[in-house]
C-alpha cells in the first residue's frame, strides 16, 4: 500500500487533474459544499453515496439502494476514481475502497477539505468549554463484511487503537458498551499535530478521564491529517501482537484522514480475526465547521511497495 499526499491551502494546488467517476456524500456545511462543487467540475460522472444505517445497511446511489454488483460495474468502466472524504462518512469509504480494490483498480484518490474552526457549544457561565456539537452518536455495531466476534478473542491477545478527538463521550460509550474490551491491550492515538496549534488539547482533554478509567496501556501520536503516518501506526501496533492470532479491533473516533488510514488497514488485513471494527455511525451536525483551512489530495496505489 502506499499512500501520497499532496496539500495546498487553495484547489489551485491540484491543475490539471480530471477524473472519470466520482463519489461524494450530501454536504453539510460550507466547507462541504465546496468540496462537492469541486469534485463535480472535473469528474464526467458523479454519485452521491450513502450509508442505509436504519434499513438495508447497504449502500445508497443517488438514493437508490446499490448492490455490490452496481457498485462493481461503476468502477470496472473508471480508469480513475476519486471519492470525496470531506462528505462521505467512514462506512461509505470503506465499501468503496474495499470494491475498488477488490475489482482490479491500481489505486484511487481521495480529496478531504480541513476544517478552519469546529462550531463550539457555548456556555455562559464557562466560555473555556472544550465541548463541541460535531455529532449525535449511535450504538457502537458492526459494518457488513468487518465484523469480528469479540468474545472469542483470547484474553490478552486481542488489541484496541482508538483514534481520539474532541468527543470524549463516545470512547466512553465503547468501552461501556463492549465488554470484551476490559482485559485486551489499549492503544489511544491523538493527532498531534493538530490541523492548527492547540486543538490536540481539547482531544486529549476531553479524553483523558475515560484512559485513565479504562486502563490503556499506551499513547501514540500522528499528525491529524495525515493518512500515511495513521496507516503505518496500525501496521506496526498490528505486528506488536504476540501470536499469529491477535487481532486488531480499531475505533476510528478522531480526524476524517485517521480514518481513512483505518479503512485501509481493515481492507489490507480483512483475514477472518486478524483485524475488526467498531463504531457508532455518528450523525453529523449541520454547520459543524467554519471555511476551510487547507485541501488535501491522498493518492492510494493498492499493491504498491
Amino acid at each position: 500500500m502506499r499512500i501520497l499526499t499532496s496539500t495546498g491551502s487553495t484547489p489551485q494546488f491540484v491543475t490539471t487533474k480530471q477524473w472519470d467517476l466520482a463519489f461524494h456524500g450530501g454536504p453539510i456545511d460550507a466547507r462541504g459544499t465546496a468540496a462537492v462543487e469541486w469534485v463535480r467540475e472535473r469528474a464526467s460522472l458523479a454519485h452521491v453515496c450513502d450509508y442505509d444505517i436504519r434499513n438495508s445497511r447497504g449502500l445508497l446511489l443517488n438514493g437508490m439502494r446499490a448492490p455490490a454488483r452496481d457498485i462493481a460495474t461503476q468502477l470496472v468502466n473508471a480508469r480513475s476514481v476519486l471519492l470525496e472524504a470531506t462528505t462521505l462518512g467512514l462506512v461509505e469509504l470503506l465499501n468503496l475502497l474495499r470494491a475498488a480494490q477488490s475489482h482490479g483498480l491500481a489505486g484511487v484518490d481521495i480529496l478531504y477539505l480541513e476544517p478552519n474552526e469546529y462550531r463550539r457549544e457555548v456556555v455562559l457561565d464557562a466560555p473555556w468549554t472544550r465541548e463541541f456539537s460535531l455529532s449525535t452518536s449511535r450504538r457502537f455495531e458492526g459494518v457488513p463484511g468487518f465484523l469480528a466476534d469479540l468474545s472469542l478473542v483470547p484474553e490478552r491477545q486481542g488489541r484496541l487503537v482508538a483514534f481520539l478527538g474532541y468527543e470524549g463521550a463516545r470512547l466512553a460509550q465503547a468501552c461501556e458498551q463492549l465488554d470484551a474490551l476490559a482485559s485486551w491491550r489499549k492503544y489511544a492515538v491523538f493527532g498531534i499535530p493538530g490541523y492548527a496549534p492547540g486543538w490536540e488539547i481539547n482531544a486529549m482533554a476531553n479524553n483523558v478521564a475515560t484512559l485513565q478509567k479504562e486502563g490503556f496501556e499506551s499513547v501514540r501520536f500522528c499528525g491529524a491529517a495525515s493518512v500515511s503516518g495513521a496507516y503505518d501506526l496500525l501496521e506496526a501496533i498490528h505486528a506488536e501482537g504476540v501470536t499469529d492470532d491477535a487481532t486488531t479491533v480499531v475505533a476510528p473516533l478522531g480526524t476524517k484522514p485517521h480514518g481513512i488510514a483505518t479503512a485501509l488497514f481493515l481492507i489490507a488485513h480483512s483475514r477472518f480475526q486478524a483485524s475488526s471494527l467498531i463504531y457508532d455511525h455518528p450523525a453529523r451536525s449541520p454547520n459543524r465547521s467554519t471555511e476551510i483551512r487547507k485541501w488535501h489530495l491522498y493518492r492510494v496505489r493498492f499493491n504498491a511497495p
